[in-house]
């Protein structure tokens, strides 16, 4: 059964932070807000978004609009708090998180002081395979191997 959407008057914003979880609900209806802050849930972040949504006594069948918004992914860039990572790459370019050429103020200054790479060089794989600027395969890989089970094993938290 379709709802009827003159029914739907709900404004629904979500802000998954580190400490909180921030929900405000605009009512198009009546034109008011009301807002809920539940503690946040780093284990699983949905468990926070339910918990501020439930709060505040939203009727989801009444919602025409569910904007989110998080911080967790910077807050752990920041921290460097997050699981391993592994890169699959071009031959040669597994070095590239190193080089950072394009980022550099001084191009060719080598003393420059660069932050430490996020996925280590052990979790760094290299395939024969090249592609040009516009994603068409120039080189087609000729592995037979596949290289997600090497990425696989490295599946440790920081």
């Amino acid at each position: 059964m379709k709802q009827n959407t003159a029914t739907k008057t709900l404004r629904v914003a979500v802000d998954v932070g580190g400490t909180f979880t921030d929900v405000c609900i605009f009512d198009e209806r009546d034109q008011s807000t009301r807002v809920a802050k539940v503690p946040s849930t780093p284990h699983d972040p949905m468990e926070a978004v339910v918990a501020g949504v439930r709060s505040a006594g939203v009727d989801l069948s009444a919602v025409t609009l569910f904007s989110h918004g998080t911080t967790v992914a910077t807050n752990a860039l920041i921290t460097r708090r997050f699981p391993a990572a592994a890169m699959v790459c071009s031959e040669g370019f597994r070095d590239i998180l190193e080089i950072r050429d394009g980022t550099k103020d001084e191009l060719w200054d080598s003393y420059v002081d660069v932050g430490v790479p996020y996925i280590k060089r052990r979790n760094r794989y290299e395939v024969p395979e090249r592609i040009d600027y516009v994603g068409s395969i120039v080189t087609p890989s000729t592995k037979t191997r596949p290289v997600t089970s090497h990425a696989s094993c490295g599946a440790k938290v920081y």
